[in-house]
């Protein structure tokens, strides 16, 4: 259709040309050209539409229902959304993957589907579920670490058990070295500097990846000293604990959550680093208040039940040093201590009525993988009430003797656990469960505590068997390598002792009287809140009751045959033989550390086949 003419307007004459309107003039003079961000978070980048930055997820993208793909290393992002982006949305960013091989690609994707759901085992961890990645795409340090981590990871590695010692190494070795290389090169940059807060959480990230990349190939000396390293660096992020909460990044968080959780599971079997509970550049004071009327997750619980094991461990070393200063008034508890021990066995309990009353809560929104670490805390409070009892004395060992029906309770509730697990596995794809490493605590302390500090002999020939029963490992704790040390305390006890060497003989202190307190209390409340509710889940264990004969003590090891303090010199690669290290109290009431060696490889003769099935028939 021709141009209509205006006939009010000036036409032009012929051989003249109409005005044009100026390009550079906007239509509407007090309209803003729309200024190009390049800045904001990795869903709306890739979306190619402006971000308003929020924190910890942007407004467009909860507005859109879509999972907020965060800032890279800089935090951010909603990793509890179900929808998530792409892999494929996911390279078409700029970054290590841009580049990326299929085999690289391949790995990335078991990492994304597989490792990350494995690793961050029963409770979750923002660190697992979106942190990685979203530095892995954009960090080359992240990104060969994820691959090099994956590729041990998909093999299914079982540690020293299955690590080859030929010289030469196969494909899949080399491939994972290389790219442990490259990681680590990409570290020594000169841009990556202490003082930058970008790249010490880039350092981190890394650093996590190659504490569980050690531990999966069975090098638990190099993965420890890792995560002595990491814990001193994340001090350094985290400054001096005058950052205000709301100011402080989501991602420093999530390395302090990760970190600390690592750090925990290893203190437990005497690696890792002692630290102050109470230390501020490393706690996070809205997981730790009690009394609670109820948790807001299981992951709650878990942050909460963590925060005391910690102030535990620390009052039963500053209990152990004083034993070590040699004398009878130094090894006494004094007020303080005892004071402590109040406060912590009344936030056990404030935590246990806190845990009971969310349980319905807990059900409602748990899945089958939740249901598996509500269950483990259970356990987990009874060691800990145990071990808060009994912290005042490390010594005297004839303590845990009043509380073999806590042990038992550890047992059946272990069993039943047991039982949540296989069930588990049995709805999962055979790949997810080949590989049986997680980066989270499992069942395996409880377990190795009992087997090491319960003298019922039908009780802790049980313990021993069910870390056998499945070879898992929970980061720097191997099931096998568990069971063969206590196995071998177990042996030391019963049998005598044997081979070892007195590397000291001090602290005079003599045999001090057992002043630990029973469990009643303990005992009344868990019975009375389990009939309460009407508990009969697999978490349920009754108190109440009288001990029935099999829990009963069969055998009562004299003072002088128990033997406590025990620490293992951890393997660095395929080796079947360590280093146990012990104190003993002699008959004279002094004490010596006695440090001896033994084999860690698998026991199949004969007289280890009737030491497995002793008691059986009790």
């Amino acid at each position: 259709m021709p141009r209509q003419l205006d006939p009010t307007q000036p036409q032009p004459t012929r051989g003249e040309q109409p005005p044009r309107r100026d390009a550079r003039i906007a239509p509407n003079a007090n309209h803003k050209a729309r200024a190009r961000v390049k800045t904001g978070c990795q869903t709306c980048r890739n979306r190619k539409v402006k971000c308003d930055e929020g924190r910890p997820a942007c407004l467009r993208c909860v507005r859109t229902h879509r999972t907020c793909g965060g800032y890279g290393v800089w935090g951010g992002g909603s990793p509890l959304h179900p929808a998530r982006p792409s892999l494929a949305e996911r390279l078409q960013v700029a970054g290590p993957v841009a580049t990326a091989s299929r085999d690289e690609c391949t790995l990335l994707e078991w990492f994304r589907f597989r490792a990350a759901t494995k690793l961050r085992g029963p409770f979750g961890s923002p660190f697992w579920d979106a942190l990685v990645m979203q530095a892995g795409v954009s960090e080359p340090a992240v990104f060969h670490a994820v691959v090099a981590l994956c590729s041990v990871h998909k093999g299914g590695s079982q540690g020293t058990q299955s690590t080859k010692l030929t010289s030469s190494l196969d494909q899949r070795e080399r491939f994972t070295l290389l790219h442990y290389s490259k990681a680590i090169n990409h570290l020594l940059q000169p841009h990556f500097t202490p003082t930058n807060r970008a790249s010490v959480r880039v350092t981190l990230i890394a650093c996590m990846l190659f504490i569980c990349l050690e531990f999966l190939q069975g090098r638990y000396k190099t993965g420890n000293d890792h995560l002595r390293n990491g814990i001193r660096l994340l001090a350094t992020l985290r400054g001096d604990g005058s950052t205000p909460e709301s100011s402080r990044d989501a991602a420093d968080d999530w390395l302090t959550e990760a970190f600390l959780r690592m750090n925990l599971v290893a203190v437990q079997f005497g690696q890792g680093c002692l630290m102050p509970p109470s230390l501020p550049r490393l706690s996070n004071d809205r997981h730790i208040r009690l009394p609670l009327i109820t948790f807001a997750s299981v992951a709650h619980a878990r942050d909460s039940l963590d925060h005391l094991l910690s102030v535990i461990i620390h009052l039963t070393e500053r209990c152990r040093q004083k034993e070590d200063l040699g004398s009878l008034e130094d090894a006494i508890p004094d007020q303080r201590d005892l004071a402590d021990q109040q406060r912590i066995k009344s936030d056990l309990q404030a935590w246990l009525n806190a845990y009971q009353a969310s349980r319905v809560a807990f059900h409602a929104q748990l899945d089958s993988l939740s249901r598996v670490g509500h269950s483990l805390l259970y356990i987990f409070h009874l060691m800990a009430t145990i071990m808060a009892d009994t912290c005042l004395q490390p010594s005297n060992q004839m303590a845990f003797d009043a509380h073999h029906r806590a042990f038992a309770c550890i047992i059946d509730r272990c069993v039943a656990f047991l039982a949540l697990v296989r069930a588990f596995h049995a709805q999962q794809d055979p790949a997810f469960t080949s590989s049986l490493f997680t980066a989270d605590v499992g069942w395996i302390p409880p377990l190795y505590y009992t087997a090491l500090h319960c003298r019922d002999r039908r009780l802790r020939r049980r313990a021993v068997r069910l870390l056998r029963t499945i070879p898992s490992r929970e980061g720097i704790w191997d099931a096998l390598f568990a069971a063969a040390v206590a196995r071998e305390v177990v042996r030391i006890e019963e049998e005598g002792e044997g081979g070892g060497v007195v590397s000291s003989s001090s602290s005079s202190s003599s045999s001090l009287s057992s002043s630990s307190s029973s469990l009643s209390s303990s005992s009344s409340s868990l019975s009375s809140s389990s009939s309460s509710t009407g508990d009969d889940s697999p978490d349920s264990c009754s108190w109440s009751q009288s001990p029935s004969p099999e829990v009963e003590v069969s055998r009562t090891l004299p003072a002088t045959s128990r033997i406590y303090d025990v620490r293992v010199a951890l393997p660095d690669g395929p080796t079947g033989r360590t280093v146990l290290t012990y104190r003993k109290r002699t008959g004279d009431g002094t004490c010596m550390v006695v440090s001896k060696e033994f084999d860690l490889a698998p026991q199949t003769s004969p007289s280890a086949e009737k030491w497995d099935m002793m008691d059986a028939d009790e």
